[in-house]
């Protein structure tokens, strides 16, 4: 404990210092980006399920948990030069990825459904089957549940609907990166999506959910 807190001591005072030299001698634009990075934190904090006197349901999960581990995490890399440029092609920016960040937590939700249902962690894609489908988690096997024999029926539909919503989401949020002038295609964000399918071993859902759009 006592190292972790002298390594945050020491990325805080070369953050400090960092934006110092470029312009924030006030310290402003460190207490803000402290801030979000303090508001990450307390969303992974939020993940254990022994907080909760009931399984959250999935817009609360989405509120309090997503928003920071996924949407507020990829914008991190933005706050220091929105805060010291104030440009509106930044604001646009930053707003995709926020887009891209929450459909990316979801995406891995439903990736490690299997692995955090047995480390009773807090998982958007087990929020559903609990609070939609009825599903009883001290019943929930979900060994093999990604394999195509188990795609079948209700299962089959409520992956697909949860896919759909990941890739709709990165869509706009890679929308938002061309408007404020980055040079990527719709063809290009659909590629880069696919692949993280694929690289979280989805992509049969892929085919489920894109191809059928």
């Amino acid at each position: 404990m006592v190292n972790n807190v002298l390594l945050l001591m020491v990325c805080q005072n070369i953050l400090i210092n960092t934006l110092n030299n470029l312009g924030d001698d006030k310290g402003e634009v460190a207490r803000v980006i402290l801030e979000k990075i303090h508001r990450v934190a307390e969303s992974e904090g939020l993940r254990d399920e022994g907080l909760y006197k009931k399984y959250p349901n999935p817009q609360e999960i989405i509120e309090k948990i997503h928003r920071g581990i996924g949407g507020e995490l990829l914008q991190l890399s933005l706050w220091a030069p929105m805060e010291l440029e104030k440009l509106a092609s930044l604001d646009k920016f930053n707003r995709g990825l926020y887009d891209i960040g929450m459909a990316l937590q979801g995406l891995d939700d439903l990736s490690d459904m299997e692995e955090d249902l047995d480390a009773n962690k807090v998982n958007l894609g087990i929020s559903h089957l609990i609070n939609n489908l009825s599903f009883e988690k001290d019943n929930l096997k979900l060994k093999f549940w990604i394999s195509d024999e188990n795609i079948t029926g209700e299962f089959r539909r409520f992956l697909s609907q949860c896919t759909k919503e990941c890739i709709e989401k990165s869509l706009e949020g890679f929308e938002k990166l061309r408007e404020g002038g980055y040079p990527v295609s719709t063809n290009e964000a659909v590629t880069l999506m696919k692949i993280l399918f694929k690289l979280r071993g989805l992509e049969n859902l892929w085919e489920i959910s894109y191809e059928n759009r």
